[in-house]
């Protein structure tokens, strides 16, 4: 995933990651910017994007501000690849 710097912050990226580390379940959320984060922390609360991705480890989530007002909506975040 890539994102030209200039147009954050209306646009961010976020890599989510979901393992095992000796039989602990590890949850990291990394974005951009805080959009990116607070994107990816979204996608990771909603249950019915769990039961669908539910069996990969690595998603890589785009945050664009389509209406421009600032705000992390869900209809803004996109999953753009999974592993």
């Amino acid at each position: 995933i890539s994102m030209d710097p200039d147009n954050y912050p209306s646009e961010d990226i976020c890599i989510v990651y979901l393992g095992q580390y000796n039989n602990q379940n590890i949850l990291l959320i990394w974005g951009y910017g805080w959009q990116g984060t607070y994107a990816g922390s979204l996608v990771m609360s909603n249950p019915s994007i769990w039961s669908y991705y539910g069996y990969n480890h690595l998603l890589l989530i785009r945050w664009h501000d389509f209406n421009t007002d600032g705000y992390v909506q869900m209809t803004e975040i996109s999953v753009e690849t999974y592993v």
